[in-house]
């Protein structure tokens, strides 16, 4: 049996995948055919064939393109945070949805759209007999903290603090090394 040069298996390689996308293009009107009338029979919607995400107006293409039938929390790996409704969903993390920016901009609030935790709590009531004012006691008032909420044990004239627990902050650093020490940075 004789072997095929390189070069022939290329152009039978290229012929073939001419005559593949020839039939393909040829079976697909007959399919897209098939599936009007499925979708025409069952009364499908385009929300139940692609998802709650996915518009009228734009068939979801590419590789994510099946995410949209997935619940929120599964496409995203993350829960729902912010949701309108209408299938928007935001889980509070990264930019803001379109559809959040739009809503926001007409002057909606963003706890209008907040879910579950994240919904603000109603005022509470205050439990009297009658109608005397029931005031809170203030919160005890405790120096400054740093990121952590510790205490500061050292701060600047800037404002920045330390709690002297992790690594020195570049603010530190930096006085430091101007000659300051750390007892003239004590709070």
């Amino acid at each position: 049996m004789a072997t095929k040069a390189y070069s022939d298996l290329q152009r039978e390689i290229k012929a073939l995948t001419e005559e593949a996308e020839r039939v393909r293009n040829a079976e697909k009107s007959g399919v897209i055919e098939r599936m009007k009338e499925a979708i025409e029979a069952y009364d499908i919607s385009v929300k139940e064939l692609f998802g709650p995400r996915v518009s009228a107006t734009k068939a979801p293409r590419g590789k994510s393109a099946g995410r949209g039938a997935l619940n929120a929390r599964a496409a995203t790996g993350r829960s729902v945070a912010y949701a309108d409704g209408k299938g928007g969903v935001w889980g509070g993390r990264g930019p803001r949805p379109a559809w959040l920016r739009n809503a926001l901009a007409s002057g909606r609030q963003l706890e209008d759209f907040a879910v579950g935790a994240n919904r603000p709590a109603a005022a509470p009531v205050p439990m009297t007999g009658g109608n005397e004012v029931v005031s809170k006691a203030p919160a005890k008032k405790r120096g400054a903290t740093g990121k952590q909420g510790l205490p500061a044990k050292f701060k600047d004239d800037a404002g920045n603090s330390w709690s002297g627990r992790g690594s020195q902050p570049s603010w530190l650093k930096a006085a430091l090394a101007s000659g300051k020490s750390l007892d003239e940075l004590r709070a």
